[in-house]
């Protein structure tokens, strides 16, 4: 080779060299750029994705109830990636804002539950939740929640410069017990005057509102829905803290000290009612399912009337209701909460009971060992047939629940040792025909927990991450940027947020599952188990 066929050789190595080094960064951070987009779009996409559909113009009615309990979904959806403010307030708000009837497009200004300026968010909620939320990221005062709401006030329209404290008297009020809204499942309503009719911000539009015309001879469905404040415990500074130092007296040798004065909201958020049914004007008690707004099972239940992924109760058979033949419904909570309201009329009732925290569960906590030898026959079980290792099992029992077997307390809130939501991830991995209730029977938990885990795992590739999404949830594991068989030490800074802080979390996705993990192989070594995880 001469001199000359060298010297070109190590010319184009050269320039090779340099486009690679040049190169290969450009489309590193092209690719990560990607990535985010993707991930935002996948976020914010996948939040949209059911406010795709228009309902028809909704009768402006007080029928639309301020505890409507679907929209804490749209609620807790936003609240994962813009605010940090418990369910109830977000309903407090929207009392202020429209009084709990969608705004529709023949008013002058604002539209839909939260009396926002954009007729495109109309009957839209998770739009408009999104919409909302931003609002009060952008107007947020750290430990300040007067300043925010006061803040977002200036927004609305029209604006309301003593919203905050409305929207904290609402609170209060949400606060004292149960309460109960149902509305006929019917299409037709008629126009009429009433007084006092629809009122917003405190004052009387000059206009008529409308009232259901029910049937006389044919019978219908029933829906309903409730809330009682017996959720996770809030604290929220209504203010910021501040320090007093009082003046020493006269002679004093040292002055009195300095201390802190704080100014904090508290209560626990709103969850629906484990129960509801009907008794109809002869006496017949008239069972009530929950039902999913756009699920199949519904479409009967004329989906524009709830919003999309409502979850309702509805009546499991159609009933003659009217004047002549009124209907009384009842919700149920534990701890022995009670609400009913009477159709026809305005479908709101209050409740009897007070206010109660969460039901003490059976049982006492437990170590890991003790929590193995209480359950170690379903543990076993369940570790066989779907593969998951039996220290992850009884670690991830340990950190959700130290191993209580909390019991059935309805659909919103976990049940069991390993913390399952019925109807939710407990029957979707549980045998068909297995009763949504059977989640605090450690026998059908354990094989659904560990199918859960199994499939998770599957999804992801390894157990960290699988935690990781039955903790936060599969949907945030992905939105994350969490690949299939990505390993931990690039999973763990992605997942390190912490998911639904509306709802009580307060661990990152990745503290869970480093919990899990660190108990997993402690418990491994203790009993002599391998580690295989």
């Amino acid at each position: 080779m001469n001199v000359k066929s060298l010297a070109k050789r190590r010319l184009m190595w050269w320039l090779l060299g340099l486009g690679l080094g040049v190169g290969l960064p450009i489309l590193g951070w092209l690719a990560l750029f990607f990535v985010v987009i993707m991930a935002f779009f996948m976020v914010f996409g996948g939040l949209a994705y059911h406010a795709q559909k228009v309902p028809p113009p909704l009768p402006d009615h007080a029928a639309y109830s301020t505890q409507w309990l679907n929209l804490i979904q749209h609620v807790d959806a936003a609240n994962s990636f813009m605010t940090q403010y418990p369910a109830v307030w977000w309903v407090g708000d929207i009392q202020a804002a429209s009084g709990g009837m969608p705004l529709d497009r023949t008013r002058p200004g604002g539209y839909g539950l939260y009396d926002l300026p954009h007729s495109q968010e109309m009957g839209r909620p998770l739009l408009a939740t999104n919409a909302f939320a931003l609002d009060l990221r952008e107007h947020s005062v750290a430990q300040n929640l007067q300043a925010t709401l006061d803040g977002v006030g200036t927004t609305l329209v029209p604006s309301r410069s003593n919203w905050a404290q409305t929207v904290r008297t609402n609170v209060n009020t949400l606060e004292q017990g149960p309460q109960i809204v149902a509305l006929p499942v019917l299409t037709d309503w008629a126009a009429v005057t009433t007084n006092p009719v629809a009122k917003r911000f405190g004052t009387t539009p000059a206009t008529s509102t409308v009232e259901w015309v029910y049937p006389k001879t044919h019978p219908i469905l029933v829906m309903a829905t409730g809330s009682a404040p017996i959720g996770n415990k809030y604290k929220l500074n209504w203010t910021p803290p501040y320090k007093v130092c009082p003046p020493p007296p006269p002679h004093a040798k040292k002055p009195p000290p300095c201390y802190w004065v704080y100014d904090q909201v508290t209560g626990r958020d709103i969850l629906g009612p484990m129960s509801m049914q009907l008794k109809s004007s002869s006496g017949q008690i008239v069972p009530m399912v929950p039902v999913e707004g756009d699920s199949k099972q519904s479409a009967h239940v004329h989906d524009g009337f709830i919003f999309n992924h409502a979850v309702f109760y509805v009546t499991t058979s159609k009933v003659l209701v009217n004047k002549t033949h009124p209907a009384t419904i009842t919700a149920k909570w534990f701890g022995g909460l009670t609400a009913s309201t009477t159709l026809p009329g305005s479908g709101f009732g209050s409740g009897h009971g007070g206010p109660v925290g969460p039901a003490p569960p059976p049982g006492s906590p437990g170590t890991l060992l003790q929590i193995y030898k209480r359950y170690k026959a379903a543990i076993d079980a369940a570790s066989a047939a779907t593969g998951v290792p039996i220290p992850w099992l009884v670690a991830e029992a340990y950190v959700e629940s130290k191993g209580v077997d909390y019991t059935y307390q309805g659909p919103s809130v976990a049940c069991g040792v390993w913390q399952m939501f019925s109807p939710g991830s407990f029957t979707q991995y549980s045998p068909p025909g297995t009763p949504v209730s059977a989640c605090d029977i450690v026998a059908d938990e354990a094989p659904a927990a560990a199918g859960f885990l199994a499939a998770l795992h599957g999804e992801f590739g390894t157990w960290r991450s699988a935690s990781a999404a039955y903790y936060g949830g599969p949907g945030n594991v992905q939105n994350s940027g969490v690949t299939y068989g990505m390993p931990w030490s690039q999973a763990s800074g992605r997942l390190n947020w912490v998911p639904s802080p509306g709802a009580g979390n307060n661990l990152t996705m990745t503290e869970y599952a480093d919990e899990v993990y660190a108990n997993a192989v402690a418990f491994a070594k203790e009993e002599h188990m391998p580690i295989n995880f």
